[in-house]
């Protein structure tokens, strides 16, 4: 059983023999391919189709069958033929449940879109700017229907659906690789990103074991912590949990709260409970705490053997990121619960990349003479503390925060320093130290500011400020991604070739999380290589553990 779309056409419940025919027999060079699946969260396909140009495309029903034997596999199988997705580290983790298929020679439009500094890039968007017209997303068809999943909808929707987003999906690429093609930055930038993406699918894949023991005697002892920071606070006649009852009450013990957009609360999250010298505030944060950890993390993993993350490359800055189970965001204090099956983590992070960059990229003498020629030991950090008269943690804190336009409050919030004077006098005190530095981050502000755009990253790729920015952060905002968006993207542009350095060498990949690569096993990095994929150079340091830190 399968289903032939015409374009703005007619969708026909029989197969056309004589188009289908026509496609197997004389396939073009490139195709598009989608696979609907259960849901977003539950990636089953129960359906694929493929277009064989922008106006035609057929769609090959998986459910409650998956081995249809209508699908033409062999040509997902041929490595000459271009398969174009939108957003195809989705639609590869789903396919290959039920069918291997060839990851060497793909094109993703999301991924297109982005290098051209497209802002909103959703298959929906783009369609309704190039085509005039936006298809439906699964969720708006759902709705339509009053229907949990996608299993729920009669199939010729889904195949309709699915059909229009391949047919729409080849029209844009012809109209994103007629960009790109000319531009060998551009070019490269989307070849290294169709590399990683196999990658990134085997890495979550695979997942991470979970510690049950260590697991359940965490949860014990976060139960534990709830228990008592909620009885204090109830001690103390609030309910924790209740954002309105813990403005009220710290308003009435003489702490100053700003209001919440809509006018009707006090702000209680975490930057504003931060900031206040209060004991009452420092309990409401620590049950927030236990009581995050316990229900996002401790408790769903106590019926789950491993940890599974979904790989990204949608970020505008093109770094690498994690959904679902986002292991960037992971807390440090639960990360020993995850262990290697092997026995052994094996992991590399490249040590202050970002002020490395910073340093090459300004010219800084004294940042230059602390990485290049070992002043100071190397420590960064512990120069500018001596300079501006502070320990080390918070000269650490400012180095970093530094990068991304931070203001007196932004310190303050991370310092606990509450005078907002002396936050600013650290500020300047980083910038008087590393006088070039500051120069050139103000210089890329300025650019940002002038042309919407960012200087080019190391790779000479130049990232576009969005309009959200404008619209939702002013001018400030700008400034601040127009200083950081040539770091952060160069970042992006070192860890992916970093990973495929590795995969070069059949590391086993386990998992990467912002600057760090960590390998399931005993094994030895390429470490000159690693180090050397720009002209500056940045130490890649290696540890052994029995658990992820």
């Amino acid at each position: 059983m399968s289903y032939y779309h015409r374009y703005m056409n007619t969708l026909y419940s029989e197969p056309n023999p004589d188009a289908l025919d026509e496609f197997l027999s004389n396939p073009p060079g490139v195709v598009a391919v989608d696979a609907e699946t259960v849901s977003l969260k539950n990636r089953f396909p129960i359906g694929l189709s493929i277009a064989s140009s922008p106006d035609e495309s057929f769609y090959f029903p998986l459910y409650p069958d998956e081995h249809n034997p209508d699908v033409p596999w062999s040509i997902l199988e041929n490595t000459k033929i271009t398969k174009v997705f939108h957003n195809a580290p989705f639609d590869l983790s789903s396919i290959p449940i039920v069918h291997n298929l060839d990851m060497s020679n793909i094109a993703d439009t999301n991924v297109m879109a982005r290098l051209l500094n497209i802002e909103k890039h959703g298959l929906d968007d783009l369609t309704y700017e190039y085509m005039g017209e936006r298809v439906e997303d699964a969720k708006q068809v759902m709705q339509r229907y009053k229907a949990k999943d996608m299993r729920d909808l009669p199939e010729y929707e889904v195949a309709s659906k699915c059909s229009k987003d391949t047919t729409s999906t080849y029209y844009i690429y012809n109209k994103f690789w007629k960009e790109i093609s000319v531009s060998p930055e551009l070019t490269e930038a989307h070849s290294i990103d169709m590399q990683v993406i196999p990658l990134l699918i085997d890495m979550g894949s695979r997942g991470i074991h979970i510690h049950q023991e260590d697991r359940a005697e965490l949860e014990e002892k976060l139960q534990q912590d709830f228990d008592f920071y909620k009885a204090r606070c109830e001690e103390e006649d609030i309910n924790p949990a209740s954002n309105q009852q813990v403005g009220v009450m710290l308003t009435k013990r003489g702490n100053h709260l700003k209001m919440t957009k809509s006018r009707k609360q006090m702000q209680v999250n975490v930057d504003a409970l931060s900031m206040l010298d209060d004991p009452l505030a420092a309990l409401v944060l620590q049950f927030r705490r236990a009581q995050k950890l316990l229900s996002t993390y401790i408790r769903p993993w106590g019926w789950e053997d491993r940890v599974y993350s979904s790989y990204n490359l949608d970020a505008i800055v093109g770094r690498i990121s994690s959904s679902n189970k986002n292991l960037q965001n992971i807390p440090f204090e639960i990360r020993y619960i995850l262990c290697p099956d092997s026995g052994m983590f094996t992991s590399g992070d490249y040590s202050q990349e970002h002020l490395r960059i910073l340093a090459a990229r300004s010219g800084d003498k004294e940042m230059l003479r602390i990485y290049e020629d070992g002043y100071y030991g190397g420590d960064i950090h512990q120069y500018l503390a001596d300079k501006i008269h502070v320990p080390r943690k918070i000269a650490k804190t400012i180095n970093y925060t530094i990068l991304y336009g931070a203001e007196a409050r932004t310190i303050q919030r991370e310092t606990k320093i509450p005078s907002r004077r002396r936050n600013q006098e650290l500020i300047d005190g980083w910038k008087k130290t590393f006088y070039s530095a500051a120069a050139y981050i103000d210089y890329c502000a300025q650019v940002a500011l002038r042309t919407g755009y960012a200087e080019p990253t190391l790779f000479g790729h130049r990232i576009r400020i969005p309009d959200s920015v404008w619209e939702n952060e002013g001018e400030e905002g700008v400034k601040r991604k127009g200083g950081n968006y040539p770091i952060l993207g160069s970042d992006g542009e070192i860890m992916k070739r970093a990973l495929l350095i590795c995969n070069k060498y059949n590391l086993p990949l386990a998992m990467t999380v912002h600057d760090s690569i960590s390998c399931d096993g005993d094994i030895e990095f390429p470490v000159d290589e690693l180090e050397n994929i720009t002209d500056i150079h940045i130490p890649f340091e290696v540890k052994k553990t029995m658990r992820w830190e």
